[in-house]
This record gives structure tokens, sequence and C-alpha cells, in this order.
């Protein structure tokens, strides 16, 4: 991935994830990455991402 930033182990697996459920990067703005799958969905991720948020995220999305 590109962006300029540094990814965290944290970021890189939660991208992973989102890749492995269907979600392509659409675009970068600033620090906050967006991705979206066939069907629509949108998830925005900063590239900062803790723990409590990846939680949220996987839950509210139903994430595998």
């Amino acid at each position: 991935m590109e962006g300029g930033y540094r990814m965290s182990n944290e970021f890189r697996n939660f991208t992973k994830r989102l890749v492995n459920n269907g979600y392509k990067r659409t675009r970068i703005r600033g620090s906050h990455y967006i991705f979206e799958n066939e069907a629509g969905n949108t998830i925005v991720v900063n590239k900062d991402i803790n723990r409590m948020v990846k939680a949220r995220l996987i839950k509210e999305n139903h994430l595998v």
C-alpha cells in the first residue's frame, strides 16, 4: 500500500482482514484509508487504529 505513512502491525493486520472480506481500498485522505466493497459499504480506517476501534469495526461490519 502506498500513502506515505509507516503502517503499524495493527493497521496492516486489519487491512488484510478487510481485503479478505471483499473490501478494496478506494482512496486515502490524509491519514484515513477508505475501503469499499461491491455492495457499496464503506469503512474508514485511521492509520493509527487501536484495538478498541478495530474490535468495534469488526463487530459493526460483521467481518470474519
